[in-house]
């Protein structure tokens, strides 16, 4: 009967185990990246990003509210800190750093939506605003690899696991840590925003959510913000996502083929 139970126990156990212990892609992880906006006086603010590859071009998105300081502005540069992959596969954000000019030789190098409630950035990244090639120093994700739509039924089934990445903010911007994975499940979808109970964490603002498909894991949405009243994390859905891309992709082009 011990036999048994032990047996059962077990078998709990590692179920648990393997629904709270997403195996996401190397590729997956490495395309977060960790964001400090200096906003003087010994103040900053740190978020995190996701970098893509269009047509050959580079750009981060982000929250808009990361880039701005504390009056609304935005910011005339970020900081963003190189990944890499140790030899056990963890992935470390630091200690190397590079410096993103929004605003450079009397160019602004960002988009924000033009509806102000969603709460997106796209910064484009070239060597006009960055004094490194980002092809040798930042992997992407390529959007054609994206879903063309968001899946609203895997989203309802609550077995699916939505999971996050991201970097804990901490009292200082320390040049080495790691990254945080967390995991929850859809709360409800409303007005064009995903609540999930994936938990709270500072500094998680521009993180992916990803999710679980039959192919593979792929992002449905990026973290905005979290709820004061319900604590729950909320984020953008793709679909708002892939449209502020369409809109901004010829600007983009337009304005690196300037420089």
């Amino acid at each position: 009967m011990r036999l048994i139970y032990l047996s059962i126990l077990l078998f709990l156990a590692t179920s648990s185990l393997s629904y709270a212990q997403p195996d996401l892609t190397e590729i997956s992880k490495t395309i977060v990246y960790r964001i400090n906006n200096p906003l003087g006086g010994g103040k900053f603010k740190e978020a995190s990003g996701i970098m893509f590859e269009e047509n050959g071009n580079t750009f981060l998105v982000t929250n808009a509210h990361v880039v701005t300081n504390e009056m609304g502005v935005v910011s005339d540069s970020i900081i963003i800190f190189e990944n890499r992959v140790t030899p056990k596969g963890e992935i470390l954000s630091g200690p190397n750093t590079n410096t993103i000019y929004i605003s450079r030789n009397d160019k602004y190098y960002i988009f924000l939506a033009k509806d102000s409630t969603i709460d997106l950035a796209l910064i484009p990244i070239s060597i006009a605003n960055c004094d490194i090639n980002p092809e040798e120093h930042f992997r992407m994700m390529r959007t054609r690899t994206l879903p063309k739509e968001l899946d609203i039924k895997l989203l309802k089934d609550s077995c699916t696991i939505l999971t996050s990445i991201g970097f804990p903010s901490k009292d200082e911007p320390l040049r080495v840590r790691p990254q945080e994975i967390r995991w929850g499940e859809l709360f409800e979808i409303e007005n064009n925003i995903i609540k999930t109970n994936i938990p709270p964490i500072l500094g998680n603002s521009g993180s992916p959510i990803f999710i679980k498909c039959t192919d593979g894991y792929h992002i449905i949405g990026i973290i905005s913000g979290i709820g004061k009243l319900d604590n729950l994390t909320y984020a953008i859905p793709l679909n708002l996502l892939k449209m502020e891309f369409k809109n901004f992709f010829k600007e983009i082009d337009s304005l690196i083929s300037q420089d």
